[in-house]
């Protein structure tokens, strides 16, 4: 009897040892591939979020302008009213590199026609058409999948749709290996069974895209990119969607930040940012609201031009959100949530001060734009701001530049705005001879063309002055 007591705990303790043994890899798989399930769903709650956000935009846009038009009516007559505004303005804002104390003496208006530059620069040069779309006809025997969760010729495909692909059999390694979008567009891809799961990690708006396999020359063929069908097993193609909305980072106070792209440029074409709400206070300047409004109601103006136009309608969502809050101009609403002016917080030229960040680039807003900017190839910005004194003016990122000069006559010559030189005391106290950490400045020092536009009044959106403007960058710029 004790023998086979002893044998039966001598067995357990073998199978406990050698059942910790053999579950170790196990687990180790298992918590691999958990974590590529959270991964996954992560991505998918990131891209989930984006949609919701963007589509409880569009659902509630009235909500927004009537809001919008509500305070910028109030925020008129509350200007008329407060000629002292200047003096409570001096008493609450630290002076240092802050552009609060401009005064019409800080700037001249100039016409720079010294410079030759003719307005005709930027008409329609440089406007090309996407390439050609793919062709589609069918092969007669089809090699590879034969079904597709995408259907062939589809449009209005989301730049991360995740698709599946269904094969006769079992696909093979060399199957697998073989499939390719084109233009080339980075992808993991999942098995089971006969289907294959593709999730593209993001492609372009408003481009024809072809999914299938190669014939074995490659995607581009021996020597060049050719879309023939020859080089290709029939697959699917279709085409994505004009826009997408763009989680580009989150304000201090945790806030998303969402920039909202139409169109497609490649490197010949044109990428121009609009934004607005850089100081919070300033949240209505440019009437950008509206203008993505339009935007959405008329996105396909995109739909065969080289060129894209991006909005983000307040950088400074905190400061912004105060200052509805208030219903009353609100001086501290001009920065973000630690006290950072983000005009001051750009690296070029960035000077250390009471309001201009730890380091330079140092708020995550500031980092939003800039990430973007570089990201979506930016050719082209304008930063709305609007602050009294009654001003409506287009300041340049760089007053030397014949580039940036000739865009910003055309921009006076459809807005009505005066093109001007500022020369205001930030310049005067800075060590770089210009606004230190102005974002236009910085946007020229990374060859973006860049202008800053001062609205007329404190409190006036503009919209009807700009909107020729806006109008003539989708269809003549």
């Amino acid at each position: 009897m004790k023998k086979l007591h002893f044998y039966f705990i001598g067995s357990f303790a073998i199978l406990t040892i050698a059942g910790l043994f053999l579950a170790s890899p196990f687990y180790s798989l298992s918590k691999i591939n958990l974590d590529k399930v959270e991964i996954t769903e992560n991505q998918k709650l990131a891209l989930n979020f984006q949609d919701k956000v963007y589509n409880d935009y569009l659902q509630n846009a009235d909500k927004h302008l009537e809001r919008y038009n509500a305070f910028s009516q109030e925020s008129s007559q509350i200007t008329e009213k407060l000629d002292q505004s200047k003096a409570v303005a001096k008493e609450e804002i630290p002076f240092e590199f802050d552009d609060l104390m401009r005064n019409p003496k800080d700037y001249d208006v100039v016409s720079f026609t010294q410079n030759d530059i003719s307005k005709t620069v930027l008409s329609q040069a440089n406007i090309g058409t996407l390439a050609s779309k793919i062709d589609n006809q069918s092969l007669p025997a089809r090699i590879g999948f034969n079904n597709s969760s995408i259907a062939n010729n589809s449009s209005n495909i989301n730049v991360y749709q995740e698709f599946n692909v269904t094969f006769a059999t079992a696909p093979t390694t060399e199957q697998l290996n073989a499939l390719q979008f084109y233009p080339v567009v980075n992808f993991s891809k999942t098995v089971s069974g006969n289907t294959v799961t593709i999730r593209p990690m993001k492609m372009k708006r408003n481009t024809n895209y072809t999914f299938g396999i190669s014939l074995g020359y490659g995607i581009c063929g021996q020597n060049n990119c050719s879309t023939k069908s020859i080089n290709w097993t029939h697959g699917i193609s279709f085409k994505t969607e004009i826009k997408e909305a763009i989680l580009i980072g989150f304000t201090i106070q945790g806030n998303p930040m969402f920039a909202f792209a139409y169109g497609n440029a490649d490197e010949n074409g044109k990428s121009i940012l609009l934004t607005g709400a850089t100081h919070g206070e300033e949240w209505h300047a440019g009437g950008l609201w509206k203008w993505l409004g339009w935007m959405d109601a008329n996105r396909n103006e995109f739909a065969n031009q080289n060129k894209e136009m991006i909005i983000v309608t307040e950088i400074n969502i905190d400061g912004a959100n105060r200052q509805r809050a208030t219903r009353r101009f609100n001086n501290s609403a001009r920065y973000n949530s630690r006290g950072v002016n983000l005009n001051r917080n750009f690296p070029n030229g960035w000077q250390g001060c009471s309001i201009c960040g730890s380091g330079p680039a140092s708020e995550p807003e500031t980092q939003a734009i800039i990430n973007l900017s570089l990201a979506e190839n930016v050719t082209h910005m304008i930063a709305y701001h609007n602050q009294w004194p009654p001003v409506g003016i287009i300041f340049l990122g760089s007053n030397g530049n014949p580039a940036t000069v000739a865009w910003a006559q055309w921009t006076g010559s459809r807005t009505g705005y005066p093109v001007g030189i500022y020369n205001g005391p930030e310049i005067i106290t800075s060590s770089s001879g210009s606004v230190p950490g102005d974002q236009v400045v910085w946007a020229e020092s990374v060859g973006i063309r860049g202008l800053l536009i001062e609205g007329s009044y404190r409190g006036v959106d503009d919209y009807a002055k700009n909107f020729p403007m806006y109008l003539a960058l989708v269809r003549e710029f």
